[in-house]
């Protein structure tokens, strides 16, 4: 495995691959599920969304 890049509906043009949830929404869920590290992205574009991330379990 390469990478955990957990996905939200809002972060991908074909609703299929992603979870029916936003992608905050799956970061502290991530974080309680998986014992490696994971790559919080899409949605984070400056430093507000950055500490939000972070806030909610992001590495």
């Amino acid at each position: 495995m390469d990478a955990i890049v957990p996905i939200g509906y809002s972060s991908v043009g074909r609703a299929e691959l992603a979870a029916p949830v936003s992608g905050f929404v799956l970061i502290p869920a991530a974080a309680d599920a998986l014992t490696d590290p994971f790559i919080a992205s899409r949605g984070i574009s400056d430093g507000r969304g950055l500490a939000a991330a972070i806030a909610l379990g992001a590495d």
